[in-house]
């Protein structure tokens, strides 16, 4: 028992850590890459939590690991702007001169209750 509550608090510590390191706020900040490298890393943290007989460091190198892929990541994205373009998206206007461009919203499929 003592074990999987100290398996528990380290993962815990180096998911925290994880995050930090690669500069996460808010969910809401999130790019879809940056979101699916958050569910990898919960994925990857609860397996040790729920198979406590599996080694740590099975858990702690894969977390690691994904945390420096999306750091690399984000750097190509910032050296790189077609990358980032490719990874983020462009940016879309869907107010301009104070009217919603209806073609902006229908390419992004919001309607105005949802720009609302």
């Amino acid at each position: 028992m003592l074990a999987s509550v100290l398996h528990t608090v380290i993962i815990y510590a180096v998911v925290i850590f994880a995050m930090r390191l690669m500069g996460k706020r808010q969910l809401g900040e999130l790019q879809p890459s940056e979101l699916v490298t958050t569910f990898m890393i919960s994925n990857v943290a609860s397996i040790c939590i729920d198979e406590p007989d599996l080694p740590l460091l099975s858990s702690l190198v894969p977390i690691l690991l994904i945390a420096a892929l999306e750091i690399l990541n984000s750097t190509a994205a910032y050296y790189l702007p077609g990358y980032a373009a490719l990874l983020f998206g462009r940016p879309v206007t869907v107010i301009q001169d104070g009217q919603i461009r209806q073609d902006a919203l229908r390419h992004l499929r919001m309607t105005p209750g949802d720009l609302m």
